[in-house]
């Protein structure tokens, strides 16, 4: 397993994720609605300066979150797309993807 930034080279994967993940909690996946932010990461995560991270695993997305910034006068940022896969859950990862971002939060003066 490796936990990255998000690349555009794993939109495909991505996007299978969360239709997998979405459909578990009783969901639709709606990247040109509800989900349009998966299909901009760049501007609306990372740009602003922010990030969006996935977990990977044999070339697949198995997890992700988000931190998105809403004011950076005020520092403000939050969690987004927080999710993993219904396999791996009881075997860390959701920790592993919340410690990574507040790491990064307080790293960019999000947490003091």
């Amino acid at each position: 397993m490796e936990l990255i930034s998000y690349s555009y080279e794993f939109q495909a994967s991505l996007e299978e994720f969360l239709e997998i993940t979405l459909s578990y909690r009783g969901y639709k996946f709606d990247p040109t609605g509800l989900h349009s932010d998966i299909r901009n990461i760049e501007n609306i995560y990372q740009s602003p300066g922010g990030n969006f991270w996935i977990m990977i695993e044999n070339g697949a997305v198995i997890g992700s979150i988000a931190l998105k910034i809403l004011n950076k006068i005020d520092k403000i940022g939050e969690i987004k797309r927080y999710f993993f896969l219904p396999l791996y859950q009881g075997k860390g990862i959701g920790t592993l993807l919340m410690e990574h971002l507040l790491l990064n939060a307080k790293k960019t003066n999000y947490i003091y």
